[in-house]
């Protein structure tokens, strides 16, 4: 099983990163957040809690979108979708794919950052569109 199947929903993986990431948002963003939409809350929720009823609220993607560093690797789209790295990356070029940060990570102790892509498409998109995608791509670069 792979990192991105313990999560069959949008909902569970967005939930997930915010209860258990770090760097994600905050209790405060969350609370920074319903007043933004005006969603009334109680100071006595936990996090998961706030989060649970925001995404009732605005919806998994807007919820998504407030969260710094909230995103799908290369690297499980390559999974999910038996694509390589250089076609992640193509899409994403050509606006197939929404880059929505940056993820961090430590190679012999020294930070690097990889582009992390949009929760929604990784959810959403099918292999064959993946793959439609790609043949459009490749027949534009040939012509």
């Amino acid at each position: 099983m792979t990192y991105m199947e313990q999560f069959p929903t949008a909902e569970a993986y967005v939930l997930h990163r915010i209860t258990h990431g770090k760097g994600v948002i905050s209790k405060d963003g969350l609370v920074q957040l319903a007043k933004e939409h005006h969603v009334p809350i109680s100071n006595f929720w936990s996090k998961n809690e706030i989060a649970e009823f925001l995404m009732e609220t605005i919806g998994v993607e807007s919820l998504a979108d407030a969260c710094e560093q909230m995103g799908v690797s290369s690297y499980s789209f390559q999974q999910k979708f038996g694509i390589s790295g250089i076609d992640v990356k193509l899409l994403a070029n050509r606006g197939m794919l929404k880059t929505t940060g940056k993820g961090r990570f430590s190679v012999h102790g020294e930070p690097h950052y990889a582009p992390l892509y949009s929760v929604m498409q990784f959810y959403l998109l099918t292999p064959e569109l993946v793959h439609e995608f790609l043949k459009e791509v490749q027949h534009d670069e040939l012509f």
